[in-house]
């Protein structure tokens, strides 16, 4: 586990080392991701389906959605995002941390996948906007 110190510097150290170490995912061909991310979306909707549910099938879904799905599979199954975050240990209340790692996540699919980078863009942009929105209103 990563700690924090309380010495601005030690935590700034730590973040660069993570992102130094930011290993890029696998090249896949693109059609056979999405196929990959379809079977997936597919297999849980059928797991968490309830009976009375509409019956879902990701088949369906617009481009911009299965990009938005693209880039969450790869980031959360084909690199080591959720180990990373799981293991660091950010200074409370110090979201610019947090930003900083999943642009450099977000810089790294985007350089495997460049196709990818609008979607890529829009989630670190979602990201921020939301940080920040939800801290106003928490801090109000």
């Amino acid at each position: 586990m990563r700690i924090v110190s309380k010495n601005l510097c030690d935590n700034i150290e730590m973040l660069e080392k993570m992102i130094s170490e930011i290993k890029p995912p696998e090249r896949l061909e693109l059609g056979h991701l999405k196929q990959t991310v379809i079977d997936s979306k597919n297999f849980r909707y059928a797991l968490y389906r309830r009976s009375h549910d509409q019956v879902k099938d990701a088949r369906n879904a617009d481009e911009a959605t299965l990009n938005r799905w693209i880039v969450n599979f790869i980031r959360h199954n084909s690199m080591d995002y959720d180990i990373d975050l799981k293991e660091a240990v950010f200074p409370k209340n110090n979201d610019i941390f947090l930003i900083k790692y999943r642009k450099a996540v977000l810089e790294t699919i985007k350089s495997v996948y460049p196709e990818l980078s609008c979607e890529c863009d829009r989630q670190l942009e979602y990201k921020i906007r939301d940080i920040y929105e939800n801290k106003l209103i928490w801090d109000v």
